[in-house]
Formats: structure tokens, sequence, C-alpha cells
């Protein structure tokens, strides 16, 4: 039955292709002792109703066996009457070790080593971005307070593991974009990825893939924000009540910044020092910033904005009479930062810190 289950998955999905060369793999689970005599199932990723195998766990222990297509695919190892046992595992060739890590962050996780994918995941992309997601917790249970030198170097390190942490996703995927794992963290990360990077990717995925791209973006051929193409027009209500056309400002100002951020993004508001200086210096040389966030709580929102300063325009992006703003520009990941001319035309995005500093100033100097 398995055996049967598996052709059929490679049968109906034209991402897996099928090939005669076919080898074992064998996964080695560990849990805690104290998870005995309960079921855990292997299931495709991107499926939840389906599964390829299924396992009793015996005193924390438990295997996999069966045959792998040379073509590597991702699946998750998953207990239901467990919901924290879950994780990443690519089914490929080889003995693969599946083992849980208890944790204070969320109880815990699940990583897989013991062949090159899965040895590149849990290294590169999970344990990072675990590490990631704990500094950004730690950060929003308090204040942030620059000054305190202990706060401050939590920021400093949690920006280093986020540019290396983009640099490990880059690599992946730029190595592993022809198979479907490589595929799934390019979707994942895409809106993350900056256009110089994305012009070396884009070429490179296959016409399903680049044709999926698109129309997540929700156009054809197009994505919905790409450098040299017209802004997307929006309106609406700013943080002092005021009506806001975005047309407007374009008709009057040099550069217009859009700011995609949020009350509780950290890595958002450690932008913002940039930002105020930013507007300090360039604001009557033509500059305009329309911060534009995705916050659902508006009393944060506001509160956010005159904590740190932000005296430029304030819109939330699904409260605007034109639609949700973000899903309009297709940003699902922040901090994300666009530049429109006064032509209307996108000129960069996905721009921060320095580089971002750099840009506006050959702009406007």
């Amino acid at each position: 039955m398995k055996q049967f289950i598996l052709g059929l998955l490679f049968t109906i999905n034209p991402f897996f292709s099928f090939s005669n060369e076919k080898l074992g793999y064998t996964i080695i689970g560990t849990l805690p002792d104290s998870i005995d005599n309960v079921y855990i199932y292997l299931m495709p990723f991107d499926n939840e109703y389906s599964y390829l195998d299924s396992a009793i766990v015996r005193k924390g222990r438990f295997s996999f066996q069966g045959i792998s297509d040379t073509q590597k695919n991702l699946y998750s190892i998953r207990s239901t009457e467990y919901p924290t046992i879950s994780g990443w595992v690519v089914i490929e060739p080889g003995t693969i070790l599946c083992n849980y890590q208890k944790d204070d962050f969320q109880g815990g996780y699940t990583y897989s080593r013991g062949t090159y994918l899965n040895d590149c995941l849990t290294d590169s992309i999970l344990i990072p971005s675990i590490q990631i997601a704990k500094y950004g917790e730690v950060l929003m249970k308090g204040n942030i307070d620059k000054n305190d030198p202990q706060m401050a170097e939590m920021i400093s390190e949690m920006h280093i593991n986020t540019m290396r942490f983009y640099k490990n996703i880059l690599l992946f995927v730029n190595e592993n974009i022809n198979n479907p794992v490589g595929e799934y963290i390019f979707f994942t990360y895409s809106q993350a990825f900056k256009e110089k990077d994305l012009k070396d990717i884009l070429p490179k995925l296959s016409e399903k893939a680049l044709r999926e791209y698109y129309e997540k973006k929700g156009l054809t051929n197009l994505p919905k924000i790409s450098v040299g193409q017209p802004y997307i027009p929006f309106n609406g209500k700013t943080s002092d009540n005021e009506y806001f056309n975005l047309s407007d400002v374009t008709e009057v100002k040099k550069v217009i910044l859009l700011d995609f951020w949020a009350s509780w993004c950290a890595p958002c508001l450690k932008e913002m020092p940039t930002l105020i200086q930013l507007y300090e210096n360039y604001k009557d040389n033509g500059l305009e910033i329309i911060g534009i966030s995705i916050d659902e709580n508006e009393l944060n929102w506001k509160k956010a904005i005159q904590k740190n300063k932000m005296s430029w325009i304030q819109v939330i992006s699904n409260k605007n009479k034109s639609g949700n703003i973000a899903e309009m520009y297709g940003v699902s990941l922040i901090p994300y930062t666009i530049l429109i001319n006064e032509n209307g035309k996108v000129i960069g995005d996905n721009l921060r810190g320095e580089e971002l500093i750099g840009k506006i100033k050959s702009l406007l100097e």
C-alpha cells in the first residue's frame, strides 16, 4: 500500500519527476521517552490530508523505511497527539536521523540530519530561523532601548544573524532551484529576495514554477512590483485621520519611499533611526516617506508612531479604500521598502540601511 501511495504521489504531482533509478531510505527517529504507543506520520509537506507512511512510537523511538526516487522531495513528520513534534525531512537515499530537541521556545522542534539536503535545511535554515525568532520574542517582551548595552548587543546580533540567514537561503535556493525542496524554500522566502538576486533566480525556475510565481503576484507575466514598472495607486485615511492619495504625493515629490512595517516587528523598528535621519536630511529636497503598517491593532500602531517619532505619512495596509496595500504590492515579509520617482516609476525595492541611504543620496544630492 505504501508503495502504491508513493507512486501515485509522483504521478499526479507535476513537481515530482519519476525516474527508473530508485534507492532505499531509512528514517530513524528519537523523541522523548515518555512518548509511547502513539502513531507518527510521514506527510507531504504541503498536504495535511494525506500521508506517505505511518509508524508507531515505542518509548520515544520510531522508524520509516521505503524507496526514494532520485528527485528530492520535502515531507514532514507529525503527531496528531503531540502537535509540537513536527519538522522537515527530505526523502532522499540514505539513513536519516530525525531527533527532537527540547527547547524553551515553543516547547521544542524536530530536526533531520544524515543526508546532504537534510543537513543543509537544518543547519542553514531551520536552526537559524528559530534563533532569529527567539531574538524577536525577547525583544518584543520589553521596551526596545538602544541605550541599554545588552539590548543594543542583542539587536546587533539579530541583524548579523538575519543577514547571514538571508545569504544561507540565497545559496540554498541557487543550488537547489531545480528540485522541489529548493522551489519550496524559494516560494517561502521569495518576498525577501532583493531585486538583483531575483534576476539571477527567476531564469532558473521551471516554466511551471515561474508561472506559479507570477500568479501568486496576481499577474500572468509580470510581478506586481518590479523596478521600472509604474507604482500601484492607493488612497485612504492616515493616522491623523486625514484623506490621503498616493498620486497627490507623486505630483509634488521627487522620491517617495514606501516603508512596509508593523509595531510588533523588531527588525522594522531597528530601521526607524535610518528613516528618521533620511527624512530630516531630504524632506526639503523632495523626499516623502509613507509608512504602510500591517498592524491589526490601531492603538499599538499609533503608539509606535508616537514613540518612534515617525513624523511622515502613516496608513494601515488593510484599512484603505483601495484595499489591502501590502497584498496589492505583493509584500508578505517585513520590513520591506519600495522607492518611486517623480514619474511614478519604481526605482528600487527591499533597500535598507546603508544601501537605502546611498540610493536616496544619489537621487537627491
